[in-house]
């Protein structure tokens, strides 16, 4: 292997752990050794990867790195593939460039090179040493990072910070920081999370489109409701006489719901206002509280008041939905959007 010249590996201390930034290392060393992070061992450890590659963690900053590298194979040959052609002129095994007293290797094995199998011998990888020294560039108490294995993360990990921020402060410590998403990542984010949540027994999406969407409430009928549909109509035009039936409703409709984004902003449809966080963490927590919230109000079934005449509605109160917390001083739980 070649030598190469001494990289400087960036760190940032903090939550306990060294973090370090590998792309010098990347840049001195080509993908052949440096093909999968893990060939990389730290004082004899394999490092954890971060959210934020080529961002890595350590137990503590490493005094030594080496690096996994493939050697070439050996004992390169050829075997025969039938062993019962063995003979004086065909051998069982021929090493690769060998010559023949009175004729050369490519006139002779040109004849018979059908007859056999190409074959080499891997030698086990080593362990080479990488001249590298780190140079600490903060010590920081927490970075709060997002938990990985939640559904909104791939939002998460992509949530602006402030340009002063990401001027000031190493990358790896960005999920510390003030942080939002736009109101279009919002908006995905709410869409996706009703359509996977919402309980079709009392709730019904009424639009669902890339720029606009909305929830209605199944509210139960107190008495049933009769309407007449002509059954013999056609999308593609009358071809029979009209035949009219009456049919029942037992529910209506009612809006709960609705929501566009900025700067699309569809007539008649409020735009979502992105949501915020203090960082990647609270910026998650934030969201799920929101959602969970969004979700109470959608899914908790609703029935006609008997003494409303179909102006008001109540609470079922067979259902176990628990009742959610509708405080306006707790911007996480707002229609249309975080207020932070």
């Amino acid at each position: 292997m070649e030598k190469k010249e001494n990289v400087v590996l960036d760190v940032v201390k903090a939550n306990g752990k060294a973090y370090i930034n590998l792309q010098p290392l990347v840049g001195s060393y080509s993908i052949e050794y440096i093909e999968h992070i893990d060939r990389l061992l730290f004082d004899g450890i394999k490092s954890e990867k971060t959210y934020m590659p080529p961002w890595v963690v350590l137990p503590s900053v490493p005094s030594k790195v080496e690096v996994l590298t493939r050697q070439p194979n050996i004992n390169h040959r050829y075997e025969l593939a039938d062993v019962s052609l063995k003979s004086d002129r065909i051998p069982l095994i021929i090493e690769k460039g060998k010559t023949l007293e009175g004729e050369t290797m490519a006139e002779w094995f040109c004849q018979i090179s059908s007859l056999y199998i190409e074959k080499s011998d891997p030698q086990p990888d080593k362990l080479v040493p990488v001249s590298a020294e780190f140079n600490i560039l903060m010590e920081i108490e927490k970075i709060s990072f997002a938990d990985t294995t939640s559904p909104i993360f791939p939002s998460i990990k992509n949530a602006e910070n402030q340009l002063i921020d990401k001027i000031m402060f190493p990358p790896i410590t960005l999920p510390e920081k003030p942080c939002r998403l736009s109101s279009k990542e919002s908006y995905n984010i709410i869409r996706e999370y009703v359509k996977r949540n919402i309980n079709s027994d009392v709730a019904k999406i009424t639009s669902d489109y890339d720029f606009c969407f909305s929830v209605g409430k199944k509210i139960i009928l107190l008495d049933k409701e009769g309407y007449t549909v002509d059954v013999n109509a056609s999308f593609f035009g009358r071809k029979k006489r009209p035949k009219y039936e009456t049919r029942y409703r037992k529910e209506r409709i009612s809006p709960i719901f609705e929501m566009t984004y900025s700067p699309e902003n569809y007539k008649g449809y409020t735009p979502i206002q992105g949501f915020t966080g203090n960082n990647h963490k609270d910026l998650q927590e934030n969201i799920e509280k929101y959602l969970k919230k969004l979700m109470e109000d959608i899914n908790r079934p609703l029935k006609d008041c008997p003494h409303c005449n179909g102006m008001g509605v109540i609470i079922d109160k067979k259902t176990k939905t628990p009742q959610p917390d509708v405080s306006q001083d707790n911007p996480s739980v707002r229609m249309g959007g975080m207020n932070r």
